[in-house]
């Protein structure tokens, strides 16, 4: 019975379109009973433009994938209208938080970065409904000596920037409450303890580069997709962690990939 659901389900994917995958997926409910089938390359979507990659000037907004092809084929779900929740979330780097907090004091931002083009990126975030959070910024701050009053003013900027619906051309005050002072404090007090301590995740992705210089350059293996096998194996066995990201940038970096190769050469 288990290959005879199998060869179905393969019989659903090799449809050519979603439609129809759905309409089979409906024909065999009996036999397949409580499935969900998650499709990741499918050719249409219905989640908009603000899913996709968004560039203006120096900013940008870039997803590990192309979500807006992802698809779910649920039994509990076969009603002909129904909608799944989703969000959309932005993980600022340390460069834009660094313009955020430039824009909100009404700062210059540094030479060869234009403002209206800054402004525009922060306002097609809130236009778009995105959740943005600042995780990657202070793991990088972390790592580097910054003055501790430039450090509560970035912060205070983040909160400032999430009260408001829009950012004007000009400068723009903005006043925090009791509460969101706290949260500014709080995140304050955690990022100067970090400073002041070793961050494991960071020796790892030390560790991920330098092995995969080492495979790039010195390993006699010519099938590259065996020296990104490698290179996975490693970081799954020997150091024991995931890391999505750098691993899929340092794959790539294996693969002479054009655009990982500029990037790290920058």
């Amino acid at each position: 019975m288990f290959e005879y659901k199998l060869a179905i389900i393969s019989d659903i994917l090799e449809t050519p379109n979603t439609y129809e995958k759905i309409k089979k997926f409906k024909l065999y409910s009996d036999i397949l009973g409580r499935c969900k089938i998650l499709l990741f390359d499918e050719a249409f979507s219905n989640l908009g433009d603000s899913f996709k990659e968004y560039k203006v000037g120096k900013c940008g907004i870039y997803g590990v994938g192309d979500y807006t092809k992802t698809w779910v084929i649920d039994s509990d779900y076969m009603e002909d209208i129904r909608y799944i929740p989703y969000g959309k979330t932005i993980d600022f780097d340390l460069n834009i938080l660094t313009y955020l907090n430039k824009i909100m004091r009404g700062k210059k931002i540094n030479a060869g970065i234009d403002r209206p083009d800054v402004i525009k990126y922060f306002n097609y975030i809130k236009e778009n409904g995105f959740q943005f959070v600042i995780t990657t910024a202070l793991m990088e701050r972390a790592t580097k000596p910054i003055n501790s009053k430039i450090l509560f003013e970035m912060l205070t900027s983040f909160e400032r920037y999430q009260k408001i619906n829009h950012i004007d051309n000009e400068f723009q005050k903005v006043n925090l409450n009791l509460l969101e002072y706290y949260r500014v404090l709080k995140m304050y007090r955690q990022t100067k303890k970090q400073i002041n301590k070793l961050i494991r995740q960071f020796d790892s992705i030390c560790c991920c580069v330098i092995e995969a210089y080492l495979i790039k350059k010195y390993d006699k293996e010519k099938d590259l997709n065996k020296k990104v096998d490698k290179f996975i194996t490693y970081c799954l066995r020997v150091l024991n962690c995931y890391m999505e990201k750098e691993i899929v940038l340092l794959s790539l970096y294996i693969l002479h990939d054009f655009a990982t190769k500029r990037h790290l050469k920058n």
